[in-house]
């Protein structure tokens, strides 16, 4: 399969996955949102992808999610030396090591209403 061909399995659970295991810490990045949902115990999402996911799933589903405003996206601030709030309208251009998101209110909510698939 080509790393960019469509997954069988939904963007809905993507953007789910991916949040359920941004929950366990205030702000996540690329690396470690895809460290966490690659994991096989029981913090991650593996057992119910069809293969490892791939850094190019996991930026599509944090698109998803920032389009429906579910995590908003952060950036390192050099000079306080703070993760902060993006204010840009648009995404800025940095090394994706740069930027952090964090679950929203309306994510958080989705969150809990949401109903994970039984693991296999």
């Amino acid at each position: 399969m080509n790393s960019h061909e469509e997954n069988p399995c939904s963007d809905d659970q993507l953007m789910m996955f991916i949040v359920d295991v941004m929950r366990h810490d205030e702000v996540e990045n690329v690396d470690g949102i895809l460290q966490l949902i690659n994991n096989s115990t029981n913090i991650g999402w593996r057992s119910s992808w069809p293969h490892d996911f791939t850094e190019w799933e996991v930026i599509k589903g944090l698109q998803m999610l920032l389009d429906r405003k579910m995590i908003r996206p952060l950036i390192y601030d050099k000079e306080s030396k703070q993760i902060v709030d993006w204010k840009g309208s648009d995404l800025p251009r940095l090394e994706l090591s740069e930027m952090w998101f964090r679950i929203t209110e309306l994510g958080w909510n989705k969150w809990e209403q949401w109903k994970p698939p039984e693991l296999p």
